[in-house]
């Protein structure tokens, strides 16, 4: 829908893993990541999620950002010209 934010593809898999019981390899997936977080950090971001919760703001603000482009759209503006002659 539009003006709704997709879910984060980290917590989605994260979410995932939790849910089989695989919290290891969840808590490996966050570390992998990027952004340093410690292992305890690693460990409350994936502790959030299988709670269903947002993670914390200052673990979310060390992670990668997503790009939330979409290079797949081209958006054209400006006046639509006239044609030189009438159409007959």
């Amino acid at each position: 829908m539009r003006g709704e934010v997709p879910p984060r593809e980290l917590d989605v898999e994260v979410q995932r893993l939790s849910a089989l019981g695989r919290r290891a390899e969840a808590f490996r997936a966050v570390r992998q990541a990027g952004g340093g977080l410690s292992p305890a950090d690693a460990l409350r971001y994936v502790d959030a999620i299988a709670a269903g919760a947002e993670p914390p703001e200052d673990l979310l603000s060390r992670l990668p950002q997503r790009d939330t482009s979409y290079p797949g759209i081209t958006t054209y503006s400006g006046p639509n010209p006239e044609p030189a002659q009438p159409l007959r």
